[in-house]
């Protein structure tokens, strides 16, 4: 069905020939993600979908020079929602994956003089590619995009009492699945990785208030940094088990995330471990005959 989606497209772009090269081939893109998303949608209402939602509690180990030069350590609340379904695209290999994760934590100085209260979003959305290897064991790879945003208060006060955090990037997303049976029952284990590519990250100067790029206009295309592995490391992990207990899944794990960056001559970092634990629905929307 891909291939025929393509051909139409080449044959559109190929037959039109009065309009310019450049909107031939603009429109020709346009249309092939038309009739992807309407080849997913034709999908979507009998494919199997997979909702897990998960809380967690963990450690932190915060950095931001920007407010303090100190390391600081403390406790973090998680919140995970993670939701994927089979796409119909390329043979139904295709695995759509969104997940929604809230991040509250709070640490403290060497010294407990001062603390960090801080909050965090992410929003991901990732499309990987499914290889069947057995029956119990399946890999999957893929892009995926990230939304991230946030805010670090600082309670010792100061000319910086608080950091905004705000960035996008695109990762290499994957997961590697082996189902086995338990208590004569299937559980499946599972490890996913996301490790960021190039992405954008806003960051002040080092110096520089919030007062002055916004009040002032002092702010501009130096406040908007590229990031890549050279100047920014941004990595997720878990390993999640998934069992049967009762009428219900369940899902448990431990998950490990990496963020770092080095711009504007601003280092930062947030190291966080987590134990997560929740459940998982597993349901298909069947289209209506009435």
């Amino acid at each position: 069905m891909f291939r025929r989606l393509l051909s139409v497209c080449l044959m559109f772009f190929r037959t039109d020939r009065k309009q310019p090269f450049c909107r031939r081939l603009f429109l020709s893109v346009l249309l092939l993600l038309g009739l992807m998303v309407s080849l997913s949608a034709a999908g979507r209402r009998d494919s199997l979908r997979i909702h897990a939602t998960l809380v967690g509690v963990g450690a932190i180990n915060q950095l931001d020079t920007y407010m303090s030069p100190l390391e600081y350590t403390g406790t973090s609340l998680h919140f995970l929602q993670d939701n994927s379904r089979r796409a119909s695209l390329l043979h139904r290999r295709l695995t759509l994956h969104h997940q929604v994760q809230a991040t509250f934590s709070k640490t403290s100085s060497p010294g407990d003089h001062a603390h960090y209260w801080g909050a965090m979003a992410h929003w991901t959305v990732a499309a990987r590619w499914r290889s069947v290897v057995s029956s119990r064991f399946y890999w999957e790879a893929g892009p995926q995009w990230g939304l991230h945003t946030g805010c670090l208060y600082h309670t010792r006060g100061g000319n910086n009492l608080a950091q905004g955090r705000l960035s996008t990037d695109l990762r290499l997303s994957s997961l590697a699945s082996w189902s086995f049976p338990l208590s004569r029952r299937m559980a499946t284990l599972c490890f996913q990785t996301d490790v960021q590519l190039i992405g954008l990250q806003f960051s002040p100067r080092y110096g520089e208030s919030y007062y002055e790029m916004f009040e002032l206009g002092h702010g501009g295309f130096h406040n908007v940094c590229v990031t890549s592995p050279f100047s920014a490391i941004a990595s997720w992990h878990l390993l999640s088990l998934e069992f049967p207990f009762r009428t219900a899944s369940w899902r448990v794990g431990v998950a490990a995330g990496v963020t770092q960056s080095h711009v504007n001559h601003l280092k930062t970092h947030d190291w966080t471990t987590t134990f997560l634990i929740g459940c998982v629905r597993r349901f298909a929307l069947i289209p209506s005959r009435l």
